[in-house]
């Protein structure tokens, strides 16, 4: 699974094993992605900020980069409902209990 970052510290840092003193206080959410990595269940990705769509739910941001964001938001969601209909992908939205 590729996870998007804009952050290419957090990049170097999850891939890097060797603890630094500047790095102590890292939280454990970190460790864990660490241990993702180490383990090849997810590949960190860099995303410039300005095309992170995550943004686009948890920032203010101009009204112009709003709007991409928008637009690419709803190819996203249109695409991956195409591919739940025809059965391609596993509905992550599921409930299972």
């Amino acid at each position: 699974m590729v996870v998007n970052v804009d952050s290419q510290g957090n990049i170097a840092l999850a891939k890097n094993l060797v603890f630094y003193d500047r790095s102590k206080h890292v939280d454990i959410q970190y460790h864990f992605t660490r241990d993702l990595v180490k383990k090849q269940r997810i590949y960190l990705e860099y995303i410039p900020t300005k095309d992170m769509l995550a943004d686009l739910l948890t920032k203010t941001l101009p009204h112009v980069q709003h709007e991409q964001l928008w637009h690419r938001f709803i190819l996203v969601v249109s695409t991956y409902t195409r591919l739940v209909a025809r059965g391609c992908v596993g509905n992550m939205f599921r409930r299972t209990d």
